[in-house]
């Protein structure tokens, strides 16, 4: 979708929000006409930001690890009372789990394992598989012209540049680690039977990646707002 061709002549103004200030850069050169706020989009937007049915474009990104399953219809609510009437929302969510590609366990067991992790984290109330249903989320939220886009993610061997296979291939590793705190007695099904399997799993899954490569989908789902309101 691309806004300045359907409203040419408007005069944007960006506006942000995350849980938490930490990440804001400084309000100074390129970010100084930036206005970035801390709030949980799982609560309204308070009254006294005017934000109200206020924008154009609510653009959300990557929060599978973030938010809870029951959050999501939530949220989306809350984005549907920023827009103006006809206004439009974006989401986008990474496919981690692609069950139209199937991995060949014997191959690449690691990466195998990855997509059971990624599977059990259901069991810690994310919704891993969002990304599949973000057309139904918006429909069920009154939005119309809903559409998906979807491009490949390339990490390790996958990814499109050569300056990015290590990098990317390494980052699974970060994401991961803060799982280890949350195994439960007996460790993780079809993954590590404990804290010093599943760090040796981690350890080892760059490798596998950076040989194989590890592929999953990002997917682009926007809605319009009807003119007569949500």
């Amino acid at each position: 979708m691309d806004l300045p061709r359907l409203y040419p002549e408007q005069e944007w103004s960006l506006h942000g929000i995350d849980i938490g200030s930490a990440l804001f850069p400084p309000k100074i050169g390129p970010y100084a006409s930036l206005d970035l706020r801390a709030h949980d989009i799982r609560s309204p937007i308070p009254e006294a930001w005017s934000w109200s049915q206020s924008f154009d474009l609510v653009h959300q990104r990557l929060l599978i690890w973030g938010l809870q399953k029951p959050d999501w219809p939530v949220v989306i609510r809350n984005h549907a009372s920023l827009l103006k009437p006809g206004g439009w929302i974006q989401l986008v969510e990474g496919e981690w789990v692609d069950h139209s590609r199937p991995v060949d366990a014997e191959k690449c067991p690691r990466i195998a394992k990855m997509f059971v992790l990624m599977e059990w984290v259901s069991n810690l109330g994310n919704d891993v598989f969002v990304a599949n249903h973000l057309e139904d989320l918006l429909k069920d939220a009154g939005f119309q012209d809903v559409q998906k886009t979807q491009f490949d993610l390339g990490y390790g061997a996958s990814a499109k540049e050569e300056q990015w296979k290590r990098p990317s291939a390494e980052s699974w590793i970060d994401l991961f680690k803060g799982l280890g705190t949350k195994m439960p007695e007996g460790g993780i099904p079809g993954v590590a039977r404990d804290i010093e399997e599943f760090n040796q799993f981690l350890n080892e899954l760059p490798a596998e990646v950076l040989k194989w490569g590890y592929t999953p989908k990002l997917n682009f789902v926007i809605g319009q707002k009807p003119e007569a309101g949500l």
